[in-house]
């Protein structure tokens, strides 16, 4: 998609949300946290858009890509780092529109260690055991910046 196709595209959503916001007025209605969540949901989309060629590109020139062999189902070479692309189209938006408390920290931090696991995989490869421990680490991260209360009315 050409940039001005999309920032054509962006110019009529944001008209359409402060039509929207301007009708929550009239009726006396707040418009709450749905815009900052419908401006990230854009920003998201928009990063993940354009950064997923550009992440494939950069895979095809490291050589980082997933060529064909007997047991995979490609029948050329699959450029890998995709998830590059989608960890900042969650993290640039979080940063941007989201409270930065320490659970959302702990979130990102953990979406980061998990991102940093599957770059190191794409990169040189581990092992089953490997990848699992680092998705462990990763998953105990959010878990430690928000541990559950053991309450008994629960």
């Amino acid at each position: 998609m050409a940039e001005r196709e999309t920032k054509h595209i962006i110019r009529q959503w944001n008209r359409e949300i402060e039509d929207e916001t301007r009708r929550l007025a009239a009726r006396g209605k707040d418009s709450g946290p749905w815009r900052a969540v419908v401006w990230g949901a854009i920003c998201a989309l928009a990063i993940v858009v354009l950064l997923t060629p550009a992440v494939g590109g950069m895979a095809r020139l490291l050589g980082v890509v997933d060529r064909p062999e007997a047991r995979r189902a490609n029948r050329s070479p699959v450029p890998r780092l995709g998830g590059l692309a989608l960890f900042l189209g969650v993290f640039v938006p979080a940063l941007a529109f989201l409270d930065l408390g320490r659970e959302t920290r702990g979130l990102l931090l953990g979406a980061a260690v998990a991102t940093t696991v599957g770059l190191v995989d794409d990169f040189r490869g581990l092992r089953w055991w490997e990848k699992l421990a680092g998705q462990v680490v990763a998953g105990a991260i959010p878990a430690g910046a928000y541990p559950l209360a053991l309450r008994p009315d629960l």
